[in-house]
């Protein structure tokens, strides 16, 4: 899949899996906040994403490899989180 990604795209099973991961993207951040929040938050969910399918080539255990990718998604969630709540200065 990765490595085939232009083919993919035009096929009926990469449209479908795009519809997919843009549904869910929706739901994180529900089409609210400034661009580079919903980019955080799509992000996040890439993260988990392409981390699954390479984390049999990293180094260590499965669970601290799972731990891993999974603080690193939260990081940008909490970032983007952090920004969508940020007040902006008045001026």
């Amino acid at each position: 899949m990765q490595e085939n990604q232009a083919t993919l795209r035009n096929l009926s099973i990469g449209r479908a899996q795009r519809e997919r991961v843009n549904a869910v993207s929706r739901l994180l951040h529900a089409g609210d906040g400034a661009l580079d929040t919903q980019v955080r938050y799509a992000s996040a969910l890439l993260t988990v994403h392409y981390g699954a399918l390479t984390l049999e080539t990293l180094q260590g255990d499965a669970e601290s490899k799972r731990r891993a990718l999974l603080a690193v998604a939260l990081e940008i969630l909490e970032t983007a989180d952090r920004d969508a709540s940020a007040v902006p200065a008045a001026g």
